[in-house]
């Protein structure tokens, strides 16, 4: 099974696909997947399929995979959260392309797993989801969502 198939299960199981939706979430998935191997949050052998599964974690939480998120017509936090991370844009960055908007939520999520260090890791996100690091629920279930479903359907396909 490549990565981005494995995605897609996690993706469907935490919000199963419309009828029209499934093909958008199989493109979804291997641009999560695309994105996860160029700068991993994780290290090891399987750190590029864990990057993966908590940014799909994430986007579910953050936009539900939603259509009309993903497509931009649709924007979160007063319309300051853009796409299907929900990031917050600095100057000059574009999340118009999905593949943009996964890259720069990678760089925001690795942003605040340096910044939240000192904490356990189901708070690392914190920094992500509330802009400042503490334990903080959001962060605490996104990070749970990808490890449960990790311990329970680990990958081990090669991608």
């Amino acid at each position: 099974m490549t990565l981005a198939a494995w995605i897609f299960l996690a993706m469907s199981a935490w919000v199963p696909p419309g009828e029209t939706d499934a093909a958008r979430y199989q493109e979804i998935a291997q641009d999560i997947a695309d994105v996860a191997i160029e700068a991993p949050l994780y290290e090891g052998s399987d750190g590029k399929a864990k990057t993966a599964l908590l940014m799909a974690a994430v986007a579910s939480f953050e936009s539900f995979y939603r259509k009309d998120v993903d497509s931009l017509k649709v924007k979160g936090d007063n319309g300051a959260a853009l796409c299907l991370m929900q990031v917050h844009p600095r100057k000059g960055e574009d999340l118009s392309d999905r593949k943009n908007c996964l890259r720069i939520a990678l760089l925001r999520m690795h942003e605040s797993f340096t910044r939240c260090a000192n904490l356990p890791l189901s708070y690392r996100l914190s920094g992500y989801t509330r802009g400042s690091c503490a334990e903080d629920k959001s962060s605490a279930y996104r990070m749970y969502r990808a490890t449960r479903f990790w311990k329970e359907h680990p990958f081990t396909g090669v991608d």
